[in-house]
């Protein structure tokens, strides 16, 4: 996988600690306590590799490819003003 293609899935990151959050909301409890806390640190420290795996794959590509933005939604529009959710 190339560096670009990293870049596409990037949204991942903030993804997997809040799914991790939401299976532990709904089934914690059942989960029980030494399981869901290693289920926690792994959601995280998942998350954690990933990020360092993005920033060196980052750190491959000249300087003007490190950043990129993408159009998500117009958030507010009001006559000349408009402010836009990246």
């Amino acid at each position: 996988m190339t560096a670009q293609h990293l870049l596409d899935v990037a949204w991942l990151l903030p993804v997997i600690p809040a799914f991790g959050a939401v299976v532990l909301l709904l089934f914690g409890s059942r989960i029980g306590e030494p399981q869901a806390g290693w289920f926690a640190t792994a959601m995280i420290g998942l998350a954690f590799v990933g990020s360092v795996i993005l920033f060196f794959a980052l750190r491959s590509l000249p300087a003007s490819q490190r950043s990129t933005v993408s159009d998500g939604f117009t958030w507010i529009q009001a006559g000349s003003l408009r402010v836009d959710f990246r």
